[in-house]
């Protein structure tokens, strides 16, 4: 599997693990054995929902990695990253409106990814924590850029609540949804680097 396989897949189960952790609830027990077979309309929601997470999180995600290969490819950073400002502007328009604060949060958002990405894809290896332990060498290294991935993801979801009037139980299952993703970045980190 090449590099920028194993960084979808990575990144793609960071979104399903937190959102089943955090976002998606199952319903208690007594609900299943109530009605025969809702299990399995509740395991269709439960997919659904973890594969709208998903292609949320996502939205940042795959323009970042694909400005990374370019970058890797040579294209002019200035050019690359330009084009990924407007990248991630339309792949958040087709979601949801979106203002011009949040599309520049995540749009640095996506940059710092990028740069990630590109220090991924220049090492070689079969996993991808076999990665980025090639390509940060020491965990302080790592953890300085996850501190500041965290800052800038928690900067763009702040600016998206700032617009969108959220319930206090959606801002809870947010924190929740941060810490979730703090925790297994931290274990990942753990794992690399023990």
């Amino acid at each position: 599997m090449q590099s920028a396989d194993l960084i979808i897949e990575a990144e793609k189960a960071l979104a399903r693990e937190s959102a089943l952790a955090v976002l998606v609830k199952r319903p208690p027990a007594w609900w299943r054995s109530v009605v025969p077979g809702m299990f399995l309309f509740d395991f269709l929601e439960r997919l659904v929902d973890t594969r709208k997470h998903t292609s949320r999180c996502m939205a940042i995600r795959k323009p970042a990695l694909d400005a990374a290969l370019a970058l890797v490819e040579g294209h002019p950073r200035e050019e690359v990253l330009s084009d990924l400002e407007k990248g991630v502007a339309g792949t958040l328009a087709s979601l949801w409106p979106v203002s011009q604060p949040l599309q520049e949060e995540c749009a640095k958002l996506a940059g710092l990814l990028a740069d990630h990405y590109v220090r991924i894809l220049g090492v070689n290896g079969v996993g991808y924590l076999e990665l980025v332990g090639k390509a940060y060498h020491e965990r302080g290294a790592y953890m300085a850029f996850l501190s500041l991935l965290d800052e800038a993801e928690r900067r763009a979801e702040q600016t998206l609540v700032d617009e969108i009037p959220l319930r206090k139980s959606d801002r809870a299952k947010l924190e929740a949804h941060c810490q979730e993703r703090a925790a297994r970045r931290r274990r990942e980190c753990e794992v690399v680097f023990p």
